[in-house]
């Protein structure tokens, strides 16, 4: 085995953190938020074209185009997102039955002070795209908002959207899913 000896100097400027100026990309993001305030899904089109090189007409996955997918995908892969729905479920439901719990304690002549979990409204899932699939994103991010009691429950995902991750939106629960990515998914 071949030993390496390095010293301090060696050591000190392997463990330096190089220095990342952010500021353009800070910059890119301002721009992409403003424009998706102002211009609405136009603007929302246009950076999916530009980022993802993806013409799409309708944002919105239908129904149609989820059961379709659902159709297409391997057998035995819709069975392991069953499964693992399954036991996810689980284990958020037991967690979710744990840790929340309402109370209050009077702690003095007419002081009272508590706790109250409220889910809120609505929330967003944002499932990475492009190269590879992570139906498993979907997944533990859908099932506890819809154990916690959220009303509307979204999963954006950059174009085009695989078919398990589309699967895996229909098992958890997911009440629109979106095909937008990027800076632009999470400003709309």
């Amino acid at each position: 085995m071949k030993v390496l000896e390095y010293g301090r100097d060696d050591l000190s400027k392997a463990l330096e953190r190089q220095s990342i100026d952010y500021g353009k990309a800070f910059d890119s993001v301002r721009k992409i938020l403003s424009d998706v305030r102002k211009d609405g899904d136009v603007a929302v089109k246009k950076y999916t074209l530009q980022f993802d090189r993806q013409d799409i007409a309708s944002l919105r996955v239908s129904d149609a185009e989820i059961k379709q997918a659902i159709k297409r995908i391997d057998k035995t892969v819709l069975e392991a997102l069953k499964k693992a729905h399954r036991n996810i479920y689980k284990l958020h439901k037991t967690q979710y039955s744990k840790t929340h719990l309402q109370w209050n304690l009077k702690v003095d002549e007419g002081v009272v002070v508590g706790e109250k979990v409220t889910p809120l409204e609505s929330v967003g899932c944002y499932v990475p795209g492009g190269r590879a699939s992570y139906p498993s994103s979907v997944l533990m991010s859908v099932i506890p908002a819809k154990i916690a009691g959220v009303k509307r429950v979204v999963v954006v995902s950059p174009p085009p959207i695989s078919d398990a991750v589309l699967a895996a939106a229909k098992i958890a629960g997911a009440d629109e899913v979106y095909q937008v990515g990027g800076a632009q998914a999470i400003a709309a």
